[in-house]
C-alpha cells in the first residue's frame, strides 16, 4: 500500500500507483492468473488484465502458461 499526504495524493496518477501495487503484489507472491490477482487486490479483473497487458509490453512482467510473474 502507498501512503501519502493528502497534497502528495492531489499530484499523483492513480492508474500508475495502481500498476506499481501490481507490481508489488506479484513480488509478494510471485505469480497469479488475473482472477486470483484480481481477487487479492479486490479489483476487477479487467483492470487487472489491462494493467498486466501494459506491464507485460513494457517488459516488467512475463506471462506463461496463463499467470503473471514479474521479469
Amino acid at each position: 500500500m502507498i501512503y501519502m499526504t493528502q497534497r502528495e495524493a492531489n499530484r499523483t496518477i492513480a492508474a500508475v500507483e495502481r500498476s506499481y501495487a501490481i507490481v508489488q503484489e506479484l513480488g509478494t507472491r510471485g505469480e497469479y492468473g488475473v482472477s486470483e490477482l484480481a481477487e487479492a487486490m479486490g479489483i476487477p479483473k479487467s483492470t487487472v488484465y489491462k494493467h498486466l497487458a501494459t506491464l507485460e509490453a513494457a517488459g516488467y512482467v512475463r506471462k506463461r502458461n496463463r499467470k503473471y510473474r514479474l521479469s
